[in-house]
């Protein structure tokens, strides 16, 4: 993702541009300027299934959960 930003793969260099966006101008960012139609792909169903995500960590441990027992 490093290589949208900046068109190198050093996230040190991404880091600090991506700090100063919105979520939203992030996502928006990334949607258009994700250099491999497959990266773009993955990133728009990892998006699409964000809630369903969200629901089953809410249902399943975490892995410190395990870590405790």
């Amino acid at each position: 993702m490093a290589r949208a930003f900046t068109g190198t793969t050093n996230p040190s260099r991404a880091i600090p541009i991506i700090n100063k966006m919105t979520y939203e101008e992030c996502y928006g960012f990334l949607s258009e300027h994700l250099p491999h139609n497959e990266t773009k792909d993955y990133f728009k169903k990892v998006s699409q299934r964000m809630g369903m995500y969200q629901e089953w960590k809410g249902k399943s441990k975490s892995y410190l959960d395990y870590r405790s027992s």
